[in-house]
């Protein structure tokens, strides 16, 4: 069948691929046409009778694979009926039924049902013949689901039971551990009040030691203890604030061990949590403005020693112009040995030019220049060059080399400011000169006119008297040829 069907449509693909060459042949275009026609037609038959036939055997396949699994479904009813028939009569008995269950199917069938199988199909005979063996067994079946469920509701109401005995016991653990862990929240809890005090107390120190120090002008020797003392309490109070910090990560992480207290205890751990960073906020506060105390002053110091130090160097300036009047030579003017300058000597120096200078001032001037401070004792303690007074000095040096450059500046802005009034009047009296030149040359220009015209006036009249229009002519050509013939040039 499937052989025929390709061929079939073979033909039929052949025909529809070669009916357009057929067709070209015009002298047998009647006699193709018709042949093709008559081929097509017996195609399509050909194929109705194939398909026809394909099903046609289709359908008796089936009947016959039917027939043969009922057969063989019959031959295995037969066979396990006869295997189960042990006094070989024909006939199942109830306890015959019974082997069968248990021994296809490992099911011993419960009493109960054996009574209700008994009713159903042992009712007045002693056993059930082949024909009712399938009966017998859909009847086994239904046992087995009836035993197969009760099994599963047993077990399923068995797991009920384990699971709410579970429950019972857990919400029992969550509960005693929810409470050790409460007291524990609220040991903490007091703990964290209990710094509330201490931070209270860094908080008005440092409000007093802020308004001292703003009442005093930021004064360091009675600020530094004061300051230090409110530090000392921070530190403390953090120290203890971290001790409480651990321990309530402790405790979020045995709350975290079972999820049923996550939810149950997270407004006490919020409770705690923004506890801790209040105070953690407050103390910080308090250290910044510490800080800023202790900066300003450091400050305020840092500007009391330059303004020192700007007046000893001003001081010194002013008597070495006084005597030496050039900034190289103040460092010899001052060195005794010249190699290393004492305090004595710059003491030296000051009152050999008559300059008054506090002995204080020029030792705490010197200090500010040492990385140890100086002591009262030792005041004729040398110093190296460029470390401590020559630093004064080259300060000076500075002093009087910037106060030199400004005058210079100043003499040469004078200097250009001059030269450039000089400039602008010479451009000025340039202008004013090519005016008077220019002016001057238009007078002369007009002289020559009115000479020029009263020469030719005169000749005319001379020549021509009574005449006014000659007299104009003769005036007006000669003032033309002229001026043309001979143009004035003025120097």
């Amino acid at each position: 069948g499937k052989t025929a069907m390709s061929s079939c449509s073979a033909c039929a693909d052949l025909i529809a691929q070669k009916g357009g060459t057929i067709n070209e042949a015009e002298s047998i275009r009647a006699e193709s046409s018709s042949a093709v026609a008559s081929a097509q037609t017996r195609i399509q038959s050909a194929t109705r009778q194939t398909t026809e036939a394909l099903h046609q055997t289709k359908v008796s396949k089936e009947k016959v694979t039917r027939k043969v699994a009922a057969a063989r479904h019959v031959q295995k009813n037969t066979t396990l009926f006869a295997t189960y028939d042990k006094d070989g009569d024909g006939l199942l008995s109830l306890e015959e039924l019974s082997a069968y269950a248990l021994g296809e199917f490992s099911f011993e069938i419960p009493a109960e049902n054996l009574e209700r199988i008994k009713r159903q199909l042992y009712d007045g005979i002693s056993g059930i013949p082949l024909e009712d063996f399938p009966r017998a067994k859909a009847v086994v079946g239904i046992a087995r689901d009836e035993v197969g469920g009760k099994l599963k509701r047993i077990r399923r109401e068995e797991q009920a039971r384990i699971d709410r005995e579970q429950a019972i016991i857990r919400k029992g653990i969550v509960e005693e551990r929810r409470a050790a862990l409460a007291v524990t929240g609220g040991v903490l809890l007091e703990a964290l009040k209990a710094l509330e005090p201490k931070v209270h107390t860094a908080e008005s120190q440092i409000e007093e030691v802020r308004r001292d120090a703003e009442a005093k002008g930021f004064e360091m020797d009675s600020l530094k203890e004061a300051v230090k003392s409110v530090e000392a309490v921070v530190q403390a109070v953090s120290v203890e604030l971290a001790e409480v910090l651990h321990r309530i990560q402790s405790l979020c992480q045995e709350v975290g061990e079972m999820h049923e207290l996550v939810e149950i205890m997270s407004p006490e751990l919020s409770t705690l949590s923004n506890h801790v960073d209040s105070y953690n906020l407050r103390l910080q506060q308090v250290a910044n403005v510490a800080g800023l105390t202790r900066q300003q002053a450091f400050q305020k110091v840092l500007e009391d020693h330059e303004v020192l130090r700007m007046e000893v160097a001003a001081t010194l300036r002013v008597c070495f112009e006084a005597q030496c009047g050039h900034a190289d030579f103040l460092f010899p003017a001052v060195c005794s040995d010249g190699h290393q300058v004492t305090e004595k000597d710059i003491t030296v120096f000051l009152e050999r030019a008559q300059c008054e200078l506090d002995p204080g001032k020029l030792s705490k001037a010197l200090s500010t220049f040492c990385e140890n401070v100086v002591p009262s004792s030792s005041r004729e303690e040398t110093y190296e060059e460029a470390t401590l007074a020559p630093a004064l000095i080259d300060l000076a040096k500075a002093q009087t080399e910037a106060e030199a450059d400004r005058i210079a500046t100043e003499k040469a802005e004078t200097s250009t400011a001059g030269a450039s009034l000089a400039v602008t009047g010479a451009v000025e009296d340039q202008a004013a000169a090519e005016e008077a030149k220019n002016e001057a040359k238009e007078e002369a220009k007009e002289e020559a006119k009115g000479e020029v015209k009263e020469e030719a006036k005169d000749e005319a009249g001379a020549d021509r008297q009574g005449d006014p229009k000659l007299l104009e002519a003769a005036t007006s050509g000669a003032d033309a040829s002229n001026v043309a013939a001979a143009p004035i040039e003025i120097d």
